[in-house]
Order: structure tokens, then C-alpha cells, then sequence
């Protein structure tokens, strides 16, 4: 009788952790997901920022750095912002490429998570 009890205590503790495992997990990759989205809008704000101040201009094909925030250039009207360190742990670097539109890709990470801003304008 006490061997029945104790096999369904178990079966009973068994099947809730496998109900209570998975929303642990996805609690924390939202954790991850949320610091890497604000570290992206971090970096768009400030490229952001960068442009409309007018600090950072691609009008002379060849320079691609400035005093507020290097960009390094790929290609002619295409640069990528250097990887900027956050104090939590995060990072993030900006695609900046000034086509037709000027459009702007801000990636950010946290551990294994990665999340980007697009902005176009």
C-alpha cells in the first residue's frame, strides 16, 4: 500500500515539473530577449542622435569616423558603428547604408539572443 502511495506522489511530482520546466525556460530567454531589443534601441536612439546633430556625415565617401562614435566603412555610403559595450552586459553596433533611403539597423545582444531595430527614412 505505501509502495502504491509513494509511486503516485511521484507520478503527481513528475508531471508538474514537467509543466512548471518550460515556463522557466521561456521566462528566462523573455529575460534575454528584452535586454538585447533595449540594447538595439539603444543604438538606433543614438545613431539617431548622430545624425540629426549633424556629428556624423557621409558626404566624403572616405571619412568614416568622427569624435562621438567611429563608423567604419564597408563600401561607399555604407558603414557599420563600432560595438558599443553596455554596463549590463549587453552590446551593440549599427548598420548605417544611405541609399535611396538612409536606413538604419541597429542589432543588439545579450548572451545567446539577438534582436534588431530597423529605422528608414
Amino acid at each position: 500500500m505505501t509502495l502504491m502511495v509513494l509511486t503516485s506522489a511521484l507520478t503527481v511530482a513528475l508531471g508538474a515539473a514537467n509543466l512548471v520546466t518550460p515556463g522557466i525556460i521561456m521566462s528566462r530567454t523573455q529575460t534575454q530577449s528584452t535586454k538585447a531589443f533595449f540594447a538595439a534601441e539603444a543604438g538606433a536612439e543614438r545613431a539617431l542622435w548622430i545624425l540629426r546633430k549633424g556629428v556624423f556625415s557621409d558626404s566624403n565617401c572616405n571619412s568614416g569616423a568622427n569624435k562621438y562614435i567611429r563608423f567604419n566603412q564597408n563600401q561607399c555610403g555604407s558603414y557599420i558603428q563600432s560595438v558599443y559595450n553596455l554596463s549590463n552586459g549587453a552590446f551593440y553596433y549599427v548598420e548605417y547604408d544611405s541609399g535611396a533611403e538612409i536606413t538604419l539597423n541597429s542589432n543588439g545582444v545579450f548572451q545567446d539572443t539577438k534582436r534588431r531595430v530597423e529605422l528608414t527614412y
